[in-house]
């Protein structure tokens, strides 16, 4: 777990490198809650404690650094959670993200309101690049690539990161076996994001992997 003034670059690519000491039977899931745009060349930057958000490109963390690391681990199941601004897909449109009026919270973006860089291409987007190298891992975003991601004081949470925990606490668990499987998560996960967020915020399945068998127990005794 690495959170506040140890999220630096350094320290997530330390901790994203242990993921090699994972086993084939494994499962890995990987929760990344933070800030997150788009630096000026199209490339998708993790925003870390120590990063310069006036040189993005410099300083911040390229999610695609984040994922080769995840696709070099040997466990075979590999769930990816992204709770950030701008973090899913986002078919070629250009322009500004505008934050809506009645926002529920505050946003994981750079500023409240965001340019994507001009020019930006479906295929340019990180998870598009990653499947042509079948990796294999489920990619879950917080958000489309033209949404913010909010984020509620009370909750200590961003939405996303809120409706995961009450997932894994039970709500997700839709036949009732005590475990989650894929779809059950993917759909208790969009289903509760939408609703803490009156409909601005929608999470997306960046990457699926059919042939993954996904599946987490309920976490008993969890509050989220």
């Amino acid at each position: 777990v690495v959170t506040d003034a140890q999220a630096t670059t350094a320290g997530i690519r330390a901790a994203a490198a242990g993921l090699a000491a994972s086993r084939p039977g494994d499962t890995v899931v990987v929760l990344l809650a933070g800030h997150g745009a788009h630096a000026p060349d199209g490339t998708y930057c993790l925003l870390t404690h120590d990063c310069d958000p006036a040189d993005l490109a410099r300083t911040g963390l390229p999610f695609g650094e984040i994922e080769a690391l995840i696709a070099a681990a040997p466990a075979l199941r590999r769930l990816v959670l992204l709770d950030a601004c701008e973090s899913g897909e986002r078919d070629g449109a250009t322009g500004p993200v505008a934050a809506a009026a009645a926002s529920p919270g505050n946003s994981r973006g750079l500023r409240a309101i965001s340019t994507k860089p001009k020019g930006l291409r479906r295929e340019e987007r990180f998870v598009f690049n990653d499947l042509r190298r079948r990796t294999g891992a489920v990619v879950l975003s917080s958000s489309t690539g033209d949404q913010l991601s909010y984020e509620k004081p009370e909750l200590a949470n961003g939405l996303f990161t809120q409706a995961i925990l009450e997932s894994l606490a039970g709500a997700g668990d839709a036949d009732g076996d005590g475990w989650i499987g894929r779809h059950e998560l993917l759909a208790a996960v969009a289903r509760r994001t939408t609703e803490l967020s009156g409909g601005l915020q929608t999470p997306v399945v960046d990457r699926d992997n059919l042939l993954a068998d996904l599946r987490l127990p309920v976490l008993v005794g969890i509050t989220p």
